[in-house]
């Protein structure tokens, strides 16, 4: 049971919104929350009452950018009457309840205390994107052991979205079965690819604590894991990236998709109808940085293109808005929302 103490009067009294100390497997508090200090823990205290949890809508939300996740939280000191936490949505309600179990401070007696009561919390966020970022291809990140212990870290600190960077020029872990020679061929090794089954568990797993997934498929350029499934796709310019001083760490950025084939196309827009089905979130990330003009024209089709004659901006950004249009219209056709790193403006 959870027990209520008051503030002790001859104590300063604690700022509000109260202190919080996040619930993280695995890490235990190196120090006494603040509070305790300040709570008065002599005699007999309270037990707590029960929680009321009110949720204005009627109807489940679904969890997008701009989703209401503001929450009122009304403790009470008096023996037995617990508190009300008030929400327009599941989501709100659903902070709520991480604040909640924030403010229950185990007393290192075997007992947890709720301090400085009554208290009365408003809370919104500042921000509606509130978001990590975990690079999955340079680095393979298992499912159990760190992707689902990273989203209850994110849920725990009311972040909302994990942003999966999932393709890059060094692997491509997605076993999509749009093109299962993507990830056979293009993976680090047969073990370090993500099924399609595992990713639906981590979205479900996610939205059950109020995380939003967005995926990235990086292009045209930070390709060269997809020219091992399908090299006719993608300029891979070998003498270009091996001419960089970083060497394959950062000269195999260079390769990217092919932008004037329509193959090019008809295996994104498989790739991205999958990746729908996949990830239901408004938002799509397609990449977009860091293209490579010389590897671009190593390749005789584009560099033809390019000496037709001028254009606004120069040939690549051209090519590149091209590209860009393009999967953009498949994308919204999907019913998505593209979002690109600021090279692509």
């Amino acid at each position: 049971g959870i027990t209520a103490a008051p503030n002790d009067s001859r104590a300063v009294q604690p700022p509000v919104p109260p202190y919080l100390r996040a619930r993280v497997a695995g890490v235990r508090a190196s120090s006494t929350p603040p509070e305790l200090s300040r709570c008065d823990l002599s005699g007999s205290l309270p037990t707590f009452g029960t929680l009321r949890v009110e949720v204005a809508s009627a109807q489940s939300t679904p969890l997008q950018y701009g989703v209401d996740e503001s929450y009122s939280l009304e403790l009470s000191k008096d023996a037995g009457m617990g508190g009300t936490l008030r929400a327009a949505t599941e989501w709100g309600a659903l902070r709520g309840l991480e604040t909640f179990v924030q403010l229950a401070q185990p007393t290192g007696h075997g007992g947890v205390v709720l301090c400085g009561l009554p208290l009365t919390l408003r809370d919104s966020p500042s921000f509606g994107w509130r978001g990590l970022l975990l690079d999955t291809s340079r680095h393979f990140l298992p499912v159990r052991s760190s992707l689902l212990p990273m989203i209850e870290a994110a849920a725990a600190l009311k972040l909302n979205v994990l942003h999966l960077h999932l393709s890059d020029a060094h692997s491509f872990p997605i076993g999509l079965t749009a093109e299962p020679k993507l990830a056979a061929e293009g993976a680090y090794h047969p073990s370090l690819v993500y099924t399609v089954e595992e990713l639906k568990a981590v979205v479900g797993f996610a939205h059950a604590r109020g995380v939003r997934v967005v995926p990235e498929l990086d292009m045209p350029a930070h390709t060269a894991s997809w020219a091992f499934g399908r090299p006719d796709v993608v300029v891979s310019c070998p003498e270009r990236v091996s001419a960089d001083e970083e060497g394959l760490e950062h000269g195999a950025n260079k390769a990217a998709l092919h932008p004037l084939l329509e193959e090019t196309y008809t295996l994104i827009e498989q790739l991205l109808a999958e990746m729908a089905g996949i990830f239901p979130d408004d938002f799509l990330h397609l990449g977009g940085d860091e293209v490579d003009g010389d590897c671009w024209l190593s390749d005789p089709l584009i560099h033809a293109w390019a000496r037709k004659g001028p254009r606004r901006g120069g040939w690549k950004a051209a090519l590149q808005a091209l590209f860009v249009g393009r999967v953009k219209a498949i994308a919204a056709s999907l019913g998505k929302r593209v979002i690109l790193w600021d090279d692509a403006l």
